[in-house]
């Protein structure tokens, strides 16, 4: 979900119920599809702005909603902890793996000098191959 319904209606998650009613208000005008001549983008931000609205005006539903926040929220912390504990825990055999080394190029490709050009020229008008 890239969007919570919060941010659907654009309101903090303390907003107040009558907050979450101007706000739906406000936006259902807005983007109505009606308004925009049955745009379809238009039509799909209005569905998601009802559903957003139905789910934040009941205040049980609400709640389940923000439990389900709050638990993504600490298993996302919890995937990131184990992140950073399993790269600094990290061990091969017993040893601790080294840190990752960055790749470093050599340097430009190498381009034939004048003198090379000059040999494959002269041999190939004696008819000998080089490659």
């Amino acid at each position: 979900m890239s969007q919570n319904h919060y941010h659907v209606l654009g309101v903090p998650a303390t907003a107040t119920p009558a907050d979450i009613k101007l706000a739906y208000k406000r936006l259902a005008v807005q983007l109505h599809p009606d308004k925009h001549g049955g745009n379809p983008i238009y039509e799909e931000r209005f569905k998601a702005l009802a559903v957003a609205y139905r789910i934040l005006n009941d205040p049980a539903r609400r709640a389940a909603y923000d439990q389900q926040l709050r638990q993504a929220e600490q298993r996302l912390a919890e995937a990131q902890r184990q992140q950073e504990y399993r790269v600094q825990g990290q061990r091969v055999y017993g040893v601790p793996m080294p840190p990752p080394r960055r790749c470093v190029r050599a340097g430009p490709p190498h381009r034939p000098s004048a003198t090379t050009a000059q040999f494959r020229n002269s041999a190939n008008s004696r008819g000998a191959t080089i490659s």
